[in-house]
């Protein structure tokens, strides 16, 4: 019996399988075994031969296709100089797991040529001796969307591991010792004064309260960050606090001389003002990681 598939009223064209060149041709063995009638030219198709038995095959193919990598990334800590990901297929040894691929920029990738045929529990592994801990998320209720989607494992309170799950794609960036991916996590960096000794955040979420808001993390080259683990679901009006001292952008705001240095922030949205009485930095819904400067609209 000669056939072909026909997949959503599409028949599918197996000419440019069979062809000769290069050799050996995709479909070589079905056409040496009477499995395919070709031309090479006009026609391919598939012949069931008496006593084959049951057949699989796959549309457009002679064979199966060979599977997409499985790629899983992580953003480490600053100054990671190795990655392992290990788990239970490896008796969570990092002897025998895989090494991961430094990409630049504090991420690293971990890639499976083929992808895993079943579920695989993984946790990162930094330097050989630092293990993430993604517990501490679980037991605070940060890890409820992954638990839900089962791509993490854990009791909540002796363990809790990644799951990749069989037959997904690759895995967002994760971002090390959280449950959050990057994308789940926003920083707010400011450039201050080499002399600032302590920054915060504060806005409405905090009631303009100068001491209310979230601390910043000195990165050690006058900017401080404040991480957003998990990033707002809102936008987000707010102002930067460096020492006490609350930041005022309202000259920066102002329309004379035209156009005002705040004049493309206004216009975007990243700043809300009335031009006298006050003007608020605003952080819009999927803006992503912001780099401020301290009482300037453009960066220094």
């Amino acid at each position: 019996m000669e056939y072909k598939w026909v997949v959503d009223g599409v028949m599918e064209d197996l000419i440019d399988n069979a062809a000769a060149d290069p050799s050996p041709a995709e479909c070589t063995a079905k056409v040496a075994s009477g499995n395919m009638l070709t031309d090479y030219a006009n026609y391919a198709n598939r012949k069931w031969l008496l006593g084959d038995g049951n057949v699989e095959d796959y549309v457009d193919a002679c064979s199966a296709p060979t599977p997409e990598p499985l790629t899983i990334k992580v953003l480490a800590p600053a100054g990671t100089t190795g990655m392992h990901l290990t788990g239970p297929w490896w008796n969570w040894d990092l002897a025998q797991s895989p090494v991961a691929v430094d990409l630049g920029n504090d991420v690293w990738a971990a890639t499976f040529t083929p992808p895993p045929g079943e579920n695989m529990e993984y946790k990162w592994v930094a330097d050989g001796s630092v293990w993430e801990d993604i517990l501490d998320d679980a037991q605070a209720d940060k890890c409820i969307s992954r638990a839900e989607k089962g791509t993490i494992n854990t009791d909540y309170s002796n363990y809790a591991n990644r799951l990749w799950l069989y037959g997904t794609d690759n895995v967002v960036t994760e971002t090390f010792g959280s449950c959050y991916n990057v994308d789940d996590v926003v920083t707010l960096t400011v450039k201050t004064s080499p002399t600032a000794t302590s920054v915060r955040l504060t806005g409405p979420w905090w009631g303009w309260d100068p001491n209310g808001g979230p601390e910043a993390v000195a990165n050690g080259d006058a900017t401080w960050t404040v991480t957003l683990d998990p990033a707002p679901t809102a936008n987000m009006e707010y102002l930067w606090v460096v020492d006490g001292v609350q930041e005022n952008l309202i000259d920066n705001a102002a329309a004379d001389p035209a156009p005002a240095e705040c004049t493309a922030k206004v216009a975007s949205g990243n700043l809300v003002t009335d031009y006298f009485g006050y003007a608020n930095r605003r952080w819009l819904l999927g803006d992503g990681n912001v780099s401020d400067a301290y009482e300037a609209c453009v960066s220094q």
